[in-house]
């Protein structure tokens, strides 16, 4: 039986599809510091390998330099993201059952994935 500890083989190959197909929202920054206001990009990824069903729902956001009235460019100068849902199965091909891990077993994986989004 595979146990989450399992799962940390993949958390590279996780965390480059949440960067890689991340997008990005925009903060609005007022005349004063609490006048901030964030349009959020809601974002979802499905991992399937070797029994493995990894599903992440994560929203991300970004600081954007705006010269699209001279130019019709934006950059991001920086992003930053948060997972808001992670849930995690795995299918054991010989007994053809599969196991979901609990909330509580996947804390360290929840952080992991949040270290990735740190800074897109």
């Amino acid at each position: 039986m595979k146990t989450i500890n399992d799962l940390n083989a993949y958390l590279p190959q996780i965390k480059s599809m949440m960067r890689v197909n991340a997008e990005i929202g925009e903060m609005f920054y007022g005349n004063c510091e609490d006048e901030t206001e964030a349009d959020w990009a809601d974002n979802f990824i499905c991992f399937e390998e070797d029994g493995w069903c990894v599903e992440v729902s994560y929203r991300c956001v970004g600081d954007v330099y705006d010269d699209s009235r001279w130019t019709g460019a934006k950059e991001l100068v920086k992003g930053w993201g948060e997972v808001t849902d992670l849930q995690v199965s795995y299918w054991d091909e010989k007994t053809d059952t599969i196991t979901e891990f609990p909330d509580k077993d996947l804390d360290d994986i929840w952080i992991e994935l949040e270290k990735a989004l740190e800074n897109l």
